[in-house]
């Protein structure tokens, strides 16, 4: 019998194939976003030529990691808790494998007022369509919003001198069109939305949408805020 895990890691691993395309068009937009979140990352694990660091690796299950206990120097985790299937497993399996003194380091984003360059777009698509409310400890980009939420979990999972600091940018896009294009390539909830309605009201909640980018941000270039949490500590 499945286990709800189970089934959250086939509907996250359907979903990203669905959107490899989109990722790849996108790939140095994207890298360019979240590179802050990356740099902040990497300054925070105080990396030694002689580490041992695990970030990404073979296809394995986060919550049961194929690696022995006390491997790695550091480890570390951009923006991937918010689809982990259990985020406290996830961080007891990442404590794990950590050495003793070992350093760990992750990014998630922060809420949705912080981030209104996807939350505004998702709250017209949200007040027009009316969907069903997620299950509250889905997948989802502000799952993890909550201050102090990873930072209690990786406390839970044996990490001491756990901090958290908010990392704040910008992401620049050339005008609405191409703001609209990227959302409908790679922001998944958006395409699952606008995938379940008609053309007429996907036209209606863009006019929408470019009616508040151009109330707030002008119709050139739009340089629109974000905003995320860097936590880390020490085995």
């Amino acid at each position: 019998m499945q286990t709800p895990e189970d089934i959250i890691r086939e509907q996250q691993r359907a979903v990203w194939n669905r959107f490899a395309p989109g990722w790849k068009k996108w790939d140095d937009f994207t890298m360019q976003f979240l590179r802050p979140m990356g740099a902040a990352i990497v300054n925070a694990l105080d990396l030694q030529p002689t580490d041992a660091v695990l970030d990404v690796t073979q296809l394995a299950d986060v919550s049961q990691l194929p690696f022995a206990d006390a491997h790695f120097d550091a480890v570390s985790c951009r923006m991937g808790f918010m689809f982990f299937p259990s985020m406290s497993q996830a961080a007891q399996e990442m404590v794990r494998v950590l050495k003793p003194g070992g350093r760990f380091a992750t990014s998630v984003w922060a809420g949705p007022e912080q981030n209104p360059w996807i939350s505004r777009l998702m709250s017209i698509i949200n007040r027009t369509l009316k969907p069903s409310p997620p299950p509250p400890d889905a997948p989802g980009m502000f799952r993890c919003a909550k201050p102090g939420l990873i930072a209690g979990l990786l406390e839970q999972a044996g990490l001491s001198d756990v901090k958290e600091t908010v990392l704040s940018g910008h992401i620049t896009y050339e005008s609405p069109d191409d703001y609209w294009t990227n959302m409908n390539d790679i922001a998944a909830p958006v395409v699952h939305a606008l995938r379940q309605t008609d053309p007429a009201t996907i036209n209606r909640i863009k006019e929408e949408v470019f009616e508040h980018l151009r109330q707030h941000y002008g119709n050139g270039l739009l340089v629109l805020p974000f905003s995320a949490f860097i936590i880390k500590g020490r085995n």
